[in-house]
């Protein structure tokens, strides 16, 4: 609880085969939908200032062709139809074009779709199309920034031009390309964010993916953050909230233009109306007049909607935030939303008091991920009005149940 303390030894350098099971191990078993997951190597050559793998091993270490080739044939005799390599940069290998020529030949069916992250700008024609050849359906490139001084301040080489025309040729070929791109990193303007969220968005059918920059313990980004004047959360996951080139207000715009675009983390989409899109599977009736202090809330999951219904919703305020307190001091790591099913338009003073309710209790550790322009916001208990179809309810009530909504949860 005084922060870490870290030694002056290396990482060792280890064995990655003797580190796994064997591929004959049971444990070596796709799920029941087909998917498994696969590392060919561990650690990367890369030098990031924001990743803690230099930090985490001395040099990276991969699996030889043979034992890769092996454990995906075994991988398909169990039922996989989807395998996703798990490397960070999966052509670090420096097996990778003999990797690609064996996946080849034994998905020549196409019967399994791999994924994998690579570093774009090092490909070539040939590399691409053995990729799709070899059964690679999807890809993820890892981009950060267009700005080729934000890059170098990163360590983070890489030829622009070559990048662009290979998630080029890599949409044309069929695979689909999920590019990342960062937000927070020394020296980076919103004007960079912005002109690279942009560009990411002309590429055929890609899926761009916006993050946050994080100050992970051990990486050099947070050993040198003063001279950036980056400023993170304390606690985990450590986001950046602000730095010398980025305020507040201008990470706040941009996490409000991620969100808009669908490509940070997914808020709540609608906090009042007669659909919910995001209301959770598991739903438990509570009827707030008979909610005394000796009552349970049941459940199964750790995610549950507790849907209060009746006449004079207000009038049974008392009842409601008992069943809330009871629910949060009960269960507090499970995810919790409070759901009104109103008959009536009630006073907006019953949503105010059912939010005082939940501040009073200390944050969940899932409150520290949300976005930093929401850090007022709660993301792990909600309160939402639920409309029913057969009542009529005034436009300008549902909006004012919606902006209060959306000014306290995430």
């Amino acid at each position: 609880d005084k922060g870490y303390v870290f030694g002056r030894h290396d990482a060792p350098v280890f064995d990655l085969l003797e580190s796994l099971p064997g591929p004959e191990d049971q444990v070596w078993t796709p799920e029941r939908q087909g998917m498994a997951y696969m590392e060919t190597g561990r650690g990367c050559p890369m030098k990031c200032s924001y990743c803690r793998y230099p930090q985490m091993r001395r040099r990276p270490v991969f699996l030889s062709v043979d034992e890769v080739i092996k454990r995906v044939r075994i991988l398909r005799q169990r039922g996989s139809n989807q395998i996703r390599f798990i490397d960070p940069t999966f052509n670090a290998n420096p097996d990778f074009r003999e990797i690609l020529a064996g996946l080849k030949l034994i998905n020549s069916d196409r019967h399994i779709r791999f994924f994998a992250e690579l570093h774009a700008d090092m490909l070539d024609g040939d590399d691409i199309n053995d990729l799709a050849e070899a059964g690679f359906s999807e890809i993820e490139v890892g981009v950060q920034s267009r700005d080729r001084d934000v890059l170098r301040l990163i360590h983070r080489p890489t030829g622009i031009e070559r990048l662009e025309k290979n998630i080029r040729i890599m949409t044309e070929a069929g695979i689909r390309v999920t590019v990342d791109l960062m937000y927070g990193l020394p020296g980076q303007s919103l004007d960079d964010v912005t002109s690279s969220f942009e560009w990411a968005g002309r590429f055929k059918s890609a899926y761009v993916q916006c993050m946050q920059t994080l100050l992970l313990p051990g990486a050099e980004l947070r050993k040198t953050k003063d001279r950036w004047d980056i400023r993170a959360g304390k606690g985990p996951p450590y986001g950046v909230r602000s730095t010398s080139t980025l305020s507040p207000d201008d990470i706040c715009m941009i996490e409000e233009m991620l969100n808009e675009k669908g490509a940070g983390e997914a808020m709540t989409r609608r906090f009042a109306g007669y659909r919910l899109p995001d209301l959770f599977r598991e739903r438990v009736e509570i009827w707030p007049d008979t909610f005394g202090d000796d009552s349970r809330v049941q459940g199964r999951t750790s995610k549950r909607a507790l849907i209060f219904r009746g006449h004079d919703l207000y009038l049974k305020r008392n009842g409601i935030s008992n069943a809330i307190r009871r629910a949060i001091a009960g269960e507090p790591h499970a995810l919790w939303q409070f759901v009104i099913r109103p008959e009536d338009e009630e006073p907006l003073d019953l949503l105010e008091e059912m939010i005082r309710e939940i501040r009073k209790f200390p944050l969940h550790w899932l409150d520290r991920f949300a976005h930093a322009s929401c850090w007022v916001r709660i993301a792990s208990r909600r309160v939402f009005v639920h409309l029913k179809n057969n009542r009529t309810y005034s436009r300008e009530w549902i909006q004012a149940c919606e902006e209060l909504l959306e000014d306290h949860f995430y």
